[in-house]
């Protein structure tokens, strides 16, 4: 393992403390500035409408269920306040190479989502190995690929379960297995439903998957807005009556209705003293 280090530690953990600083500080003055939106987890019910660059899907996000958008900002708190501290969880990649060697099913579909097309879908491999390469884009019409690499280093030396170097390696992390795995029981109702879904999905892209649920969205809304009732124009809503202003009085009229009605029996005096 001497020599096969593929950076500098004093620079690789000064980015890893930039990322968090970013991320972490990010979520924490979401809360710390004790907006009512972020508390009540209603941000993100008008972000989408709101946002100074909005994208083209930003109108379907925007009538998402509410429950989704609260959903939504949960997630939002959980990837900027909890998971930027597992940046400087060590051995990422052993745990890769340990998940590679056992066949780790979850960790095989990150890389593939298709499980057929995966070269060792079968049967785990017995050795793995890493190369680092430099890769860039090669000039127009230079030759028929996209890019162009080449060798650097030995990123990781080949290995295989039982290799005593590895064993050591996951000792020494705390990612050797001391017990076997339980295995998961499905009965549950939930968990079978769930897996049904997934087993369903699995064949889709991400992108294929993620468009589809925009569109279902989109189609949703739109039949809502043409099959819902429509609000008769003629009577004004509720709120509208109560704060239209009141008409204006004609100054003199009111005058004359504020001016003291003239009394009766001092009318009748003065006809009779006219009449003497």
């Amino acid at each position: 393992m001497a020599g096969a280090s593929p950076h500098e530690v004093l620079p690789f953990w000064l980015v890893r403390w930039l990322l968090f600083r970013l991320m972490f500080a990010s979520g924490v003055v979401k809360l710390t500035s004790r907006c009512p939106t972020w508390w009540g987890l209603t941000a993100l019910t008008y972000h989408y409408e709101t946002q100074c660059l909005p994208t083209p899907a930003a109108w379907f996000a925007h009538h998402l269920p509410v429950w989704l958008h609260r959903l939504s900002v949960v997630a939002t708190f959980l990837i900027e306040i909890a998971v930027p501290p597992l940046f400087f969880a060590p051995a990422r990649r052993l745990r890769l190479v340990l998940c590679l060697l056992q066949g780790n099913e979850p960790v095989i579909r990150l890389i593939q989502s298709d499980g057929a097309r995966y070269p060792f879908h079968q049967q785990p491999p017995t050795y793995v190995r890493a190369q680092r390469y430099k890769y860039w884009f090669s000039q127009p019409g230079e030759q028929g690929q996209w890019w162009r690499r080449q060798w650097v280093e030995e990123f990781f030396p080949p290995v295989s379960l039982g290799d005593p170097t590895l064993d050591t390696l996951l000792r020494q992390f705390g990612l050797q297995d001391k017990s076997p795995r339980r295995a998961r029981s499905s009965s549950n109702a939930l968990a079978q439903a769930l897996q049904w879904v997934r087993k369903q999905l699995s064949p889709l892209e991400a992108p294929t998957l993620l468009w589809g649920l925009i569109l279902a969205v989109g189609a949703i809304r739109v039949l809502q807005a043409l099959l819902g009732p429509r609000s008769s124009r003629a009577s004004p809503p509720p709120g509208e009556e109560k704060h239209r202003p009141a008409p204006k009085k004609d100054p003199g009229a009111a005058t004359d209705q504020a001016a003291p009605a003239p009394n009766s029996s001092n009318s009748g005096s003065q006809t009779a003293r006219r009449k003497k």
